[in-house]
């Protein structure tokens, strides 16, 4: 079973140290440094990998705005050097901010048992929605991000609604809403890279939706024709939300028993320091 990581990272090279040494013990390890960050920092703290092959810093990276299509280019830019690097059997998208919470046999194990299963959270979010969540968002759009602040037009998204689902061959698809994190096949992760890579009615309506990265990769496995058979939807992050803050909260000591009788693989998310006795204690009574 060969596995590989996917890593979105933009902050907190420490913890993302403690994560790729984690995580190299099932599988190899791709990184995509936000480019609006200096990279320096993550290579120091990383520098014991660094004539590692297993461990990969993606060349092409991308400056990613929250929200934009930005992330989807920094997603399929690090599966790209990931998939020239070699076949996988299986493909996992994480930030730089998680942390497996099972031991490397324990995942192994578990993607070899369910090898022809895709896992991604999702469902069908067409005339579920409103339009908040269709509304028209161009990322890296010099004139549109001076045009939303400027008072009286914060509004000017909603001008321009979208359709409530996608188009592709003149066929209408239904978007699908996902946590946009994912544990896909290789083979099927390959096709979703050739899918993206061409220039299709699919990516132009989501080059200007607001957080694509929550829909796109749930709504395409659906139009390459990926039977819902194989799709599971059981998470396979725990995480912990923040109602008060409508995000999630980093995760401390206190969360271990949680963690530990969960059945998710991965969890998020760690701060290397608000998170460290947690990280210990993972180590010491799961991890090793």
């Amino acid at each position: 079973m060969n596995i590989a990581y996917l890593i979105l990272a933009h902050c907190d090279p420490k913890q993302l140290h403690n994560e790729v040494s984690e995580l190299l013990k099932s599988g190899d390890v791709f990184i995509h440094i936000n480019k609006k960050n200096d990279i320096e920092p993550f290579y120091s703290e990383l520098a014991e990998y660094k004539d590692n092959s297993r461990v990969q810093f993606v060349n092409n990276r991308v400056v990613v705005n929250w929200g934009g299509y930005s992330i989807l280019q920094a997603t399929f830019s690090t599966l790209k050097q990931c998939l020239n690097n070699k076949l996988y059997d299986r493909i996992v998208l994480l930030t730089g901010l998680d942390f497996p919470v099972k031991n490397s046999t324990f995942i192994k194990d578990f993607f070899i048992k369910n090898q022809n299963i895709e896992f991604l959270t999702s469902d069908v979010v067409t005339g579920r929605c409103g339009i908040l969540k269709h509304y028209a968002y161009f990322d890296n759009k010099f004139w549109f991000r001076y045009l939303r602040i400027i008072p009286g037009l914060k509004c000017f998204s909603f001008l321009a609604i979208k359709d409530d689902y996608v188009t592709y061959k003149k066929k209408k698809y239904n978007i699908y809403g996902i946590t946009p994190k994912w544990a896909l096949t290789g083979s099927n992760a390959q096709k979703l890279l050739i899918f993206f890579e061409d220039d299709n009615q699919v990516n132009n309506y989501f080059k200007s939706t607001y957080a694509p990265d929550d829909y796109y990769v749930a709504t395409v496995i659906r139009i390459i024709g990926i039977s819902e058979n194989n799709i599971c939807n059981d998470s396979l992050f725990y995480e912990k939300s923040d109602t008060a803050n409508v995000g999630v909260t980093i995760l401390n000591v206190n969360d271990f028993k949680h963690i530990f009788d969960s059945k998710q693989l991965f969890a998020r998310k760690f701060d290397s320091t608000k998170s460290s006795s947690l990280l210990e204690k993972l180590n010491s009574e799961i991890l090793n």
